[in-house]
């Protein structure tokens, strides 16, 4: 990875979940995880695929959070009870996916709360990136390898505190609580659409054009916003899907 993947990788981000432009610098397949950079090279000349976990949660009800969340014509609604309610759908439904697109860069989240938040996030600028999220503990594939969080590579550590940090379900909280009042013309097939009545900074980003999607349920549809940060600038478009559906998420120990 170098500065200008880290700041692509940043802008993203810092989009609510996001994570995407950091590639690996090998798309081979994924070895075991070694605690050290430094450790010693996978005996087999390709290394084995991580083992994937699956769930199966039950079918989400609308939480409570969200009762008083309008969806009519005209409507505006604090940014503090539609994060509360998003992000309660969202652990409800237990599972989901998410493609996150910056017109560079292709990137795809699978995640699950059981209860605790897991992800799994492929893709990225050469489409070699992977990278594993846990509660305590986080891998990055770097040269075919899986390297855990802790082991000395700064930049490993640094692009998975920066994804953990902005993938918690608390942190989309947060981002849509930072726009005081998002507005909706209301439903329209099921889905509504609540945009920001202004621009805003969120960890250090300028925020502006920021939209985003719910379906009946409160449930992410699509979420969109450009994010300027460090004189670069950037749209993301965030595409949620499969919720309460199987995913697999690697065991990459």
């Amino acid at each position: 990875m170098n500065a200008k993947t880290i700041t692509s990788f940043a802008l993203t981000v810092v989009l609510a979940t996001s994570l995407a432009a950091c590639s690996s610098d090998d798309p081979a397949a994924p070895a075991p995880a070694t605690s050290s950079s430094s450790g010693p090279a996978p005996t087999t000349s390709e290394p084995a695929e991580p083992a994937p976990t699956e769930t199966a949660p039950a079918p989400a009800q609308t939480p409570d959070s969200c009762a008083d969340i309008s969806t009519a014509p005209g409507a505006d609604v604090a940014g503090k009870a539609l994060g509360t309610c998003v992000v309660d759908a969202m652990t409800a439904a237990g599972t989901g996916q998410m493609v996150v697109e910056d017109g560079t860069s292709t990137s795809t989240v699978v995640f699950r709360f059981d209860p605790k938040y897991s992800a799994y996030v492929t893709g990225g600028v050469d489409g070699g990136l992977g990278l594993i999220l846990e509660e305590k503990t986080g891998w990055f594939l770097q040269g075919g390898t899986w390297v855990q969080e802790g082991s000395g590579d700064q930049l490993v550590d640094a692009a998975i505190g920066l994804a953990r940090v902005f993938s918690d379900p608390l942190m989309i909280k947060t981002y849509l609580g930072t726009c005081g009042t998002w507005s909706t013309k209301g439903s329209d097939g099921g889905q509504t659409r609540y945009d920001c009545t202004d621009t805003f900074t969120f960890a250090g980003s300028s925020m502006s054009d920021v939209w985003f999607t719910v379906d009946e349920d409160f449930l992410g549809v699509e979420s969109v916003a450009t994010a300027s940060m460090a004189g670069m600038s950037a749209t993301t478009t965030q595409t949620f899907s499969r919720w309460g559906e199987p995913v697999e998420i690697p065991d990459p120990r």
